[in-house]
């Protein structure tokens, strides 16, 4: 059977030290994830910060610094119909605020320095009020930037016959005056090459305009303060964000880890080709005397009790003398051994390293002294790895396969039992070590 969701369980206790250090791994990099943007946003919001902590209290106020490009439009008239085209050349600013390749250059060239004067504008918003806590884990976005600039129109002089505008106003809006100036004054130019590529060349005049200094309203509820006295000052990110957004990272972490280690075990599990648990032996119609844990592994936890219970094992033995005496039992009851004409000589032979075998041996030939002591006892590798196995089969009465598991291959199991049957020599059982 290709999945069997009990060897499957077996499978991921197995690993599961593995699988616990993976869930870690990936829990530590989730709260590493979570934790090191947020440092890095109150470390920017320190820097910012810097100057203006160490200034009076009123330059640290959220100004905002309105920087304008006036264009004045003199009467353009189409020589072919007469007609006065600045009306059409007016509206084409309001539409070249909307086109993707007027706007997309100045976002490229002004939005890093555009978003990192908008995050210490925030600061000083929550510090002085004009702000709750939580505007300082909004994101900065293009559509920021976009509202950084600002495009009207006007008539001059007031009153005049018609409503044709005169005026362009373009405008730049941030918690810097220089920056203010210098995107105002990119985003006429971009926007009157836009126009005269669309609508033709026409006369214009550009006016620097005096740069407007106010205070943002503040939100609903929100009372502002005219300097910070006593009041503690807003951090970038509080600690409540922080532990609440590392938690968060932990846990996907955590998530992703246990995915990742459910996602391997089962790789690993359906590519397998050795025997994994006891549960593998089922196919090979092939009796199970007992298992034997290795000295130190795992013995006594939690862990391998959870195997020994998932398998369902009753003959498990805490060492190689429990499982001969085992074993000695086990054949002195086969029909072999109690026939009289038999010579009583026992294979030992496996996949298990050599020098388990003779250690197994050695003890196996002492258990079976006591009540046979005409019986033989010979040690021999896998069939698969030496003909020699193949001659001492022909002369031995029984056979004992002392398997182990992660180390030997189905397939190696399948061609042994193969060779033995073929020749019906019989097979008396497996001791499996753990």
């Amino acid at each position: 059977m290709f999945f069997d969701l009990n060897n499957f369980l077996i499978a991921i206790l197995k690993r599961l030290r593995i699988w616990g250090l993976l869930v870690l791994v990936c829990a530590l990099a989730g709260f590493l994830f979570r934790l090191v943007p947020r440092l890095h946003l109150a470390g920017m919001r320190s820097a910012g910060e810097e100057a203006g902590t160490v200034a009076a209290p009123a330059e640290e106020l959220p100004y905002l610094y309105e920087a304008g490009r006036a264009v004045y439009l003199p009467p353009a008239w189409d020589t072919e119909t007469g007609a006065d085209r600045m009306s059409e050349i007016a509206e084409g600013y309001v539409a070249a605020a909307t086109k993707e390749e007027v706007m997309g250059p100045l976002l490229e060239t002004f939005s890093k320095e555009a978003a990192a004067e908008e995050k210490k504008l925030r600061v000083r918003m929550v510090n002085y009020n004009y702000r709750i806590q939580s505007v300082l884990e909004e994101p900065y976005t293009p559509g920021n930037f976009y509202d950084i600039l600002r495009v009207n129109l006007s008539t001059v002089p007031s009153g005049a016959s018609g409503s044709s505008p005169h005026f362009v106003r373009i405008t730049a809006i941030t918690g810097n005056p220089e920056l203010s100036g210098r995107i105002a004054d990119a985003a006429e130019k971009s926007m009157s090459a836009w126009v005269e590529s669309v609508s033709g060349s026409f006369e214009r005049r550009v006016f620097i305009e005096r740069t407007y200094v106010s205070l943002p309203s503040a939100s609903n509820g929100l009372v502002p303060r005219t300097s910070l006295g006593g009041a503690q000052k807003a951090e970038g990110v509080s600690r409540a964000v922080i532990v609440r957004d590392c938690i968060k990272g932990t846990l996907l972490g955590a998530l992703l880890g246990v995915a990742a280690s459910v996602f391997l075990s089962f790789f690993l599990y359906a590519s397998s080709v050795t025997l994994d648990s006891e549960g593998d032996l089922q196919e090979f119609q092939v009796s199970l005397i007992g298992s034997v844990r290795h000295s130190g592994n795992r013995a006594g936890h939690m862990i391998s009790h959870m195997i020994d219970a998932l398998e369902g094992n009753g003959n498990s033995y805490s060492d190689f003398a429990e499982a001969a005496k085992a074993v000695a039992v086990w054949i002195s009851g086969t029909e072999t051994f109690q026939d009289p004409g038999n010579n009583k000589s026992v294979l030992l032979t496996g996949c298990a390293s050599e020098e388990k075998l003779k250690k197994f041996a050695v003890l196996l030939k002492e258990a079976l002294g006591h009540n046979w002591p005409e019986s033989t006892m010979t040690v021999s590798p896998c069939i698969t790895g030496t003909a020699k196995t193949a001659e001492l089969a022909m002369g031995a009465s029984i056979v004992v396969l002392l398997e182990e598991l992660g180390i030997t291959r189905t397939g190696d199991l399948g061609g042994e039992l193969a060779f033995f049957r073929q020749l019906n020599i019989p097979v008396g059982g497996v001791i499996l070590l753990k």
